[in-house]
């Protein structure tokens, strides 16, 4: 049925990123929206202050996170299950301020 609104089964994938500047975490689909459910983030390398962008343009940012600290943002809101949604082609992407080890993980999946 063309015009419905579908989304896809949510998956879970490692962050692993290590370069100051922006890291492309989810590639964008022209036809889609990037739904985010979920972010955990921990800052083994050092020192970081983290910005999630929405291809050029940010979305959440100054996240200053210590040495071994960790971030998580989920949404608990039961009328609206994402965090946040990412626009047909443009990527997720995470800008680090420090070229540092950030791992972590992240819950997404893509709807029209």
């Amino acid at each position: 049925m063309q015009g419905v609104d579908s989304t896809t089964r949510p998956v879970m994938a490692p962050i692993s990123i290590s370069t100051a500047g922006d890291n492309v975490i989810v590639p964008g689909d022209v036809s889609q929206y990037i739904y985010v459910r979920q972010i955990l983030l921990t800052t083994p390398g050092g020192a970081q202050t983290i910005e999630f962008k929405e291809g050029p343009s940010t979305v959440l940012s100054n996240f200053e996170l210590n040495a071994n600290d960790g971030l998580v943002l989920e949404n608990t809101s039961f009328d609206y299950p994402f965090l946040f949604d990412v626009k047909p082609g443009q990527d997720l992407i995470i800008n680090l301020s420090a070229g540092t080890s950030v791992l972590g993980h992240i819950v997404y999946g893509f709807r029209k």
